[in-house]
């Protein structure tokens, strides 16, 4: 089965996003969800603007699957890290709305 660099790439930043949830919740419950959502945007920020490297690397390929997945690492920390900070702020009766504003938008 054939698939093309754009499938390839979406299918390993979907693997490192998926492997993050979990650590991200257990680090936003012990170090707030505030500091863990600013390092995860830094994170997918610099990976991000690193791929324009990906062509004059000696190895373009292994340049490109670091940088999608440090940009899928980056990027799981919002789900989690926004739950723990809106866990934080509101009363229990008020985040399921928040939640799913927040979710939803």
């Amino acid at each position: 089965m054939e698939c093309s660099l754009r499938s390839k790439g979406a299918v390993k930043n979907s693997l490192a996003h998926l492997q993050g949830h979990i650590p991200a919740g257990m680090l936003a419950d012990r170090a707030g969800g505030a500091p863990l959502l600013m390092l995860g945007c830094t994170v997918w920020s610099a990976a991000t603007a690193l791929h324009v490297l990906v062509p004059a690397a000696p190895s373009p390929m292994a340049l490109l699957v670091v940088l999608r997945f440090l940009v899928g690492i980056g990027a799981s920390v919002a789900v989690p890290a926004l739950a723990s900070m809106l866990a934080q702020l509101l009363p229990h009766a008020k985040r399921p709305r928040a939640m799913s504003t927040a979710y939803g938008a």
